[in-house]
């Protein structure tokens, strides 16, 4: 919703509930879900939240999905970059690895061998939201954890018990003018407590 104060609230409800890093996205200025509003997140309010979690000792990254804000965030140095599915193919991925930085790409199993060699792999159907059951036999390791956009947390808890070690999932505040594309498959942040055991 473009409000610090929101973005400052999710910070300290995720560090509450045992979550071990925020990502939030980075789209170029002209991105626009115009169904739902515009989710443009300046790079000038991303760096008042990259602060904060400095200040709390809590992580704070983005997916990227443009060059200039590739840039922007690589030289934050955040624990980690997190590339979109549709970005898999981007040079971006190798630089990041290059400069010896933490690269985690969603991808699926016609997509993986696209993913450099070094970077991280989140299994990722790219649907929103995915609503059938998922098999996750042999997955892992082959990935390292998963991209989730199912509705609630059960198929989560079904990859973390099939090897998952890393969870990627839509949280949301739960205030009604949340006009987020992802907020109709976000689970409340006090979810992930569950998940955390």
């Amino acid at each position: 919703m473009g409000k610090l104060d929101r973005i400052k609230e999710a910070i300290d409800r995720c560090k509450a509930s045992g979550i071990d890093a925020i990502k939030l996205q980075l789209f170029p200025n002209e991105a626009k879900y115009t169904d739902v509003g515009n989710v443009y997140l300046s790079h000038e309010l991303f760096r008042l939240a990259f602060e904060y979690g400095k200040s709390v000792d809590f992580p704070v990254t983005a997916s990227v999905f443009d060059m200039e804000s590739y840039y922007f965030l690589r030289n934050l140095q955040p624990l980690f970059i997190k590339f979109a599915y549709s970005q898999k193919h981007q040079w971006w991925i190798k630089d990041c690895i290059d400069h010896r930085m933490e690269a985690i790409v969603s991808c699926d199993v016609m997509t993986d061998s696209l993913v450099p060699s070094g970077a991280l792999k989140l299994y990722c159907i790219p649907e929103y939201p995915v609503r059938y059951e998922i098999s996750f036999d042999e997955l892992f390791p082959r990935f390292d954890g998963f991209s989730d956009h199912t509705l609630g947390i059960r198929q989560t808890a079904n990859a973390i018990k099939a090897g998952a070690e890393i969870i990627e999932k839509h949280v949301k505040l739960g205030y009604g003018d949340e006009t987020c594309p992802d907020a109709r498959f976000a689970v409340g942040v006090e979810d992930f407590a569950s998940l955390r055991k």
